[in-house]
């Protein structure tokens, strides 16, 4: 048994209240002389001992009530293994609290996260001085651990606020491992999760957490109740003509995370901070709807903008932000070994042109490629060329280190030459091979492969490819690497165009040389729209269409900042941080920091904007819905698992999980029983009166 109040026991003092009571109302007995009657003393010494014996026993019934009500104020606690009194042990503990955006849910009147915040300063007021305690609060990723005396802690859940970031439940359990792993007994270990239990996260919780053995986790989340929410999950420009003045498609999914139907939810859409289009979507539940917007934008450059829904319970996801790029001018360089190894690439860019104002296309020989030329280009097309120059394997060195970008269609000599292998030492691994197939033959060999993982580039160019694409009679094998990226394959398998990162700009490498005796595709009508998409996409670099969320890391390649000049990384609430180069002088771009605010990002140079991009919430953490309770208790450990009532005070259920059962109520019952029996024993004696008899 423990005394979970042991200083209560002070109060033992007044148990001896009734002895020092009697003791002082004990008369002295004065000898009065009367006559001798000695039966009538005899009889009167057999009732004072009877009453001597009541007197004592009421005295003893009366200490123990007294102790019975102190040791009640004392909270005694009986457990296996513990013994009597003291003090309990103390305690390690790792408080992890949950500040991810879904804590911002609003539900009856107040966010989830004013719950999570009194839950714990409810859980804090249960430790001691005595206690290591540990304060983590997490979202994406677990923040700075916060140590300090009880007062600061509480003071820390004060100033503590809902993040942007997702919930990832894992870093931060493995952090409280490591913190619970240090505990050195006689510290007891126990974890408190305080969360908001919203689902996505826990089924990725496929095994117990590991955590330190008799290690007692105890969670807290918010009330049950329904948690109705609607978001964008995505927005997106599929459109490979992107110009001033001209339509574009912009599409949007919107989702529906809720139990019941909605209908006439507003969205709307703004770029450049105007308002430029508005719907109204109708969702039934658990359906996600795909909305599109037609807009034409007024201007070049970077344009960023925002799909926003009408306000509902949760906030933070109502808004997705975009960017878009619009070029003033692509200028293509079309470069070949003779002058009419240009005439197909160079006649589809300008039949491109009628349609994208943006294309402006050059020929030129071989002989006339240098540093000067690819200073007035952004994309280079290399049709038919074996070999290079040492001259012009520089300069294409420097040019796509600075941010172009390189189209390679083979010569016929591919596999002998030296125009991929060259370019920055080979581009580990990425190349042309043997030839496969025979240049000239009558029947088709391989077409595009509609049913294999494509670039998005190709999505409707290879809708009747198998049928009506254009035929591969040889080609040659592309050589990749884990760096390279397959954007189409032939119907074998074979890789038809592959991409890759060089430096700050881009290579992709088509299979086959623009020959009729190779492919019919100079001829076919895929040609035209093929190549303007592939400029456009290695134009436009590999940012276009990466979808950056809250608490990502990476690298970025603004193509308009100097290598030489320090960068700095603007957050949507305007603070600024340093970027470090992710290579020597900015090569291969800067690191960002860890993006954790959702929003329009800015990356200066000497106060000068040189990029934006768009950084939005992770789409799981829309997915409000309490997890089940089997899930948690299977992905924490099982048995250890300790539900803490929400909304009432933890302080009984995490007592008699530390302590053992409170055995108060038993010290009152028997308090009260002893009462009654000192009532009855106390009474005032009756006298046994004889009946008088009649003399005779």
């Amino acid at each position: 048994m423990q005394f979970l109040n042991p200083f209560a026991l002070i109060g033992l003092i007044a148990a001896g209240i009734p002895l020092a009571i009697h003791l002082l109302h004990r008369g002295v007995s004065s000898p009065v002389p009367f006559s001798n009657l000695r039966f009538l003393r005899q009889l009167e010494q057999s009732r004072m001992r009877r009453i001597r014996f009541r007197q004592w026993l009421a005295l003893l019934l009366r200490t123990l009530i007294i102790a019975l009500l102190v040791g009640a104020l004392a909270r005694p606690s009986l457990r296996p293994g513990t013994g009597w009194g003291g003090q309990p042990p103390p305690v390690a503990a790792v408080v992890l609290v949950d500040v991810s955006a879904s804590t911002g849910y609003h539900q009856a009147g107040a966010t989830l996260f004013a719950g999570l915040q009194r839950q714990a300063h409810a859980i804090l007021r249960l430790l001691g001085p005595r206690d290591q305690v540990t304060l983590i609060p997490f979202a994406d990723r677990p923040q700075a651990a916060i140590i300090g005396s009880l007062p600061q802690l509480d003071e820390a859940v004060n100033r503590l606020a809902p993040a942007d970031g997702a919930t990832h439940l894992a870093p931060a359990l493995a952090e409280a491992d490591r913190l619970l792993a240090q505990a050195a007994p006689p510290l007891q270990r126990e974890l408190y999760l305080v969360t908001d239990l919203a689902q996505p996260d826990w089924p990725a919780l496929t095994a117990p957490v590991a955590l330190p053995a008799a290690t007692r986790v105890f969670v807290s989340g918010p009330a049950g109740g329904e948690r109705a929410n609607i978001s964008v999950d995505r927005v997106a420009s599929r459109s490979w003509m992107p110009a001033a003045g001209h339509g574009l498609d912009l599409d949007a999914v919107v989702s529906n995370h809720s139990p019941r139907a909605v209908d006439g939810v507003g969205l709307d859409l703004y770029l450049d901070n105007e308002h430029v289009g508005h719907q109204e979507v109708s969702l039934e539940a658990g359906q996600s709807l795909p909305v599109r917007f037609r807009l034409s934008p007024r201007r070049t450059g970077r344009l960023a903008g925002f799909v926003e829904l009408e306000d509902d319970a949760l906030r933070v996801d109502n808004r997705r932000t975009f960017t878009l790029e619009l070029p003033d001018q692509l200028r293509v360089l079309v470069v070949g070994q003779e002058s009419g190894d240009t005439y197909y690439a160079q006649r589809a860019l300008v039949a491109a042109g009628t349609a994208d104002p943006v294309l402006a296309v050059t020929a030129l020989s071989a002989a006339a490629l240098d540093a000067t030329a690819l200073a007035h280009a952004e994309v280079v097309l290399l049709v038919g060329m074996d070999r290079l120059s040492p001259g012009q394997a520089a300069a294409l060195d420097g040019f796509l280190g600075n941010g172009g970008a390189v189209l390679i269609f083979p010569g016929l000599q591919a596999a002998q030459g030296n125009v991929a292998s060259s370019l920055l030492q080979g581009l580990a691994g990425v190349g042309f091979g043997p030839a496969i197939g025979a240049p000239g033959q009558t029947q088709a060999w391989q077409t595009l492969d509609a049913t294999a993982p494509h670039h998005p580039l190709f999505d409707d160019l290879l809708r009747d490819a198998g049928r009506t694409g254009p035929r591969f009679f040889a080609c040659y094998q592309l050589q990749t690497s884990e760096a390279a990226s397959v954007w189409a394959r032939l119907t074998r398998g074979d890789p038809a165009v592959v991409s890759v990162t060089a430096g700050r700009g881009r290579l992709a490498l088509f299979a086959a040389p623009l020959a009729l005796n190779w492919t019919d595709l100079p001829l076919h009508g895929a040609l035209v729209p093929l190549l303007q998409r592939l400029v456009r996409e290695l134009c436009l670099g590999d940012e276009r269409d990466r979808t950056w969320l809250v608490g990502d890391l990476g690298d970025c390649r603004p193509p308009a900042a100097r290598p030489d000049q320090p960068l700095e990384a603007e957050a949507p609430s305007g603070r600024r941080l340093a970027l470090a180069a992710a290579a020597p002088a900015g090569a291969a771009g800067w690191r960002l920091p860890r993006l954790d605010q959702a929003g329009l990002w800015r990356l200066r140079q000497a106060d000068r904007v040189v990029d934006e991009f768009a950084v939005n919430l992770d789409p799981a953490e829309s997915v409000v819905a309490s997890a089940d309770t089997a899930l948690v208790v299977r992905a924490l450990g099982g048995q250890r698992v300790i539900f803490l009532p929400a909304g009432a005070d933890p302080e009984p259920r995490v007592a008699a999980v530390r302590f053992g059962r409170e055995v108060w109520r038993e010290f009152l019952a028997l308090a009260a029983a002893l009462l009654l029996i000192e009532l009855w024993v106390a009474r005032a004696p009756r006298d046994r009166r004889t009946p008088a008899v009649a003399p005779p």
